[in-house]
Formats: structure tokens, C-alpha cells, sequence
């Protein structure tokens, strides 16, 4: 068994700011990324998992997301957070280890953007790097989409993780985004009765499920939700639901956008990609 490697800070720094100024792009259209080896090191007491990248190549299409995510969990299940939370951990996986998979992945959104504009970078700062929230990273953010929604307790310890990605708003633009996210009880809760309820959240799911979001944002300004059973966060949005369903149209609320030019461009094409 092999010791899992990453790179160093200072190589995955380089690797972004040249894809963030345009360079180099040309290379993730070939099947292989070259690299320099001399800027790896060991994760200590972490093991690579093996045959994984055969098991992820089988789900590289974009409608096999869900099952991609489980598998690379599965992979890395005893990954500890602190690692999991490294950005150089996931660029080396998505240059070296995971390189094929990305390849196969985004091949056909790589190619289609740099053939619009040979210096824009959006896709690949998207899916590779970190030029935006944490989690929007292709592999770190499955990772974490998994490690946050699965339920070892039930029969079916996936059932939260695929409502998550049935709404695929909801792990990078939105839910998935905030403190929320790291706390299982209200995960659970939420993502149990949102299940549950499709003729409620199938339709307008976008403005719906962001209502709920803001709404317990809102309450924990006020409350303590870290110390609250599932069962809290179930019932309250069960008790929402009447309100939930006679909403249609978020663009109602006035919401002031301080993105940057850059950063609005980086948000649709991400965007654009998942429709």
C-alpha cells in the first residue's frame, strides 16, 4: 500500500496564479497533466486508496455526479478534516492521482470554452482550484457533500446525500455553502423533509430551498442551533411548508451583489455548466 501524496503549498499556489492569468490552459485538453514530481510530499498516516481512479472512471459522466461523489467518500473515508480542508490535497488529485477522471469529466466544457477564448480560465479555476467557495470545487466538494449528509444510522446512509445533489443549486451556490452545512443534526433535518415533500421543492426549487436557507440563518442569529435535535429542524421547516409553497419568484427580494466582475463571470459559467 502506497502513502497518498499532495503537493506543496507553494507548487499549487503557482499552478492557480498561472491558470488565473490564462497560461497554460492548453494542458488540461491533453489526457495527461505534466507535473513536477519534486513538489509533492507524503501525507503522513494516510493511505491511497487503491483502484480508485478505475472506480471513478466509471461514473465521468455528468448525470453519474451522485455516484462519483460516494465513491470517492468511499475511497477516502478515513480522510481526516484537517487534511480535507488543504487546498494543495485536492489540486494534487485533480493534476496527478484524479487527473484522467477530471479529464474525462470536463474535457468537453474545457474545450468548448478555450475555443470562444483561448485565454479564459473560468472552467478550469472552477473545477481545479478554489477561486470561489470552498465546496465548488469539483472533488473537494463532493468529498465534503458526502461527508456532511451521510447518515450511518439509516438502512440507507446515501438518502440525505442524493437529495442534496437532486438539487444541485443547493451544494454550491447556496445550503452547501454556509456554517449550516457542518452541523449533521441540521442537515439531516432539513434534507429529510425537503426529501420527503417533492411536490412542494420540485417546483421553484431554487427560490424555495433558498428561503429555507435564509430562514434558519436568520434563526441562528438568535438561537443555538448546534445544540437542536434533527427532529427541530424536520418540524420546522414541515411547519413552513404552506408559506414555502406559495413562493415563485425569488427575484421579488432586492439583493444587493458586491461580486466582482470576475467573480460573477466565474458564478455563470459554473452555472451554465450544471443546466
Amino acid at each position: 500500500m502506497a502513502t497518498q501524496k499532495t503537493f506543496t503549498d507553494s507548487y499549487a499556489s503557482s499552478l492557480n496564479e498561472k491558470v488565473s492569468r490564462g497560461e497554460d490552459l492548453q494542458l488540461y485538453i491533453d489526457s495527461t497533466f505534466v507535473f513536477d514530481e519534486s513538489q509533492t510530499r507524503w501525507v503522513g498516516g494516510l493511505v491511497q486508496p487503491e483502484e480508485l481512479l478505475d472506480k471513478m472512471l466509471k461514473h465521468s459522466d455528468k448525470s453519474q455526479d451522485l455516484q462519483a461523489a460516494i465513491t470517492l467518500y468511499e475511497g477516502f473515508r478515513q480522510l481526516r478534516s484537517v487534511v480535507a480542508s488543504e487546498k494543495p490535497f485536492w489540486i494534487y488529485l485533480g493534476h496527478v492521482d484524479l487527473y484522467p477522471y477530471m479529464h474525462k469529466r470536463f474535457l468537453n466544457d474545457v474545450t468548448r470554452l478555450l475555443q470562444k477564448d483561448p485565454t479564459k480560465s473560468s472552467v478550469i479555476l472552477n473545477r481545479w482550484f478554489f477561486p470561489r467557495e470552498f465546496v465548488r470545487n469539483h472533488l473537494a466538494g463532493m468529498w465534503w457533500d458526502v461527508k456532511c449528509t451521510i447518515d450511518e444510522t439509516d438502512s440507507d446512509p446515501y438518502i440525505y446525500t442524493r437529495t442534496l445533489f437532486k438539487y444541485y443549486d443547493m451544494r454550491s451556490m447556496n445550503f452547501a455553502n454556509y456554517k449550516m452545512f457542518r452541523n449533521k443534526e441540521q442537515v439531516k433535518g432539513i434534507l429529510k423533509c425537503i426529501g420527503e415533500h417533492p411536490e412542494i421543492f420540485d417546483p421553484y426549487w431554487q427560490s424555495r430551498i433558498r428561503f429555507v436557507t435564509k430562514y434558519f440563518n436568520r434563526l441562528g442569529a438568535t438561537k443555538q442551533l448546534i445544540a437542536l435535535p434533527w427532529e427541530f429542524f424536520y418540524h420546522t421547516v414541515e411547519s413552513l411548508l404552506d408559506e414555502i409553497s406559495q413562493i415563485t419568484d425569488s427575484g421579488k427580494e432586492t439583493i444587493i451583489d458586491t461580486r466582482t466582475e470576475k467573480e460573477k463571470q466565474l458564478d455563470s459559467d459554473w452555472q451554465n455548466e450544471q443546466e
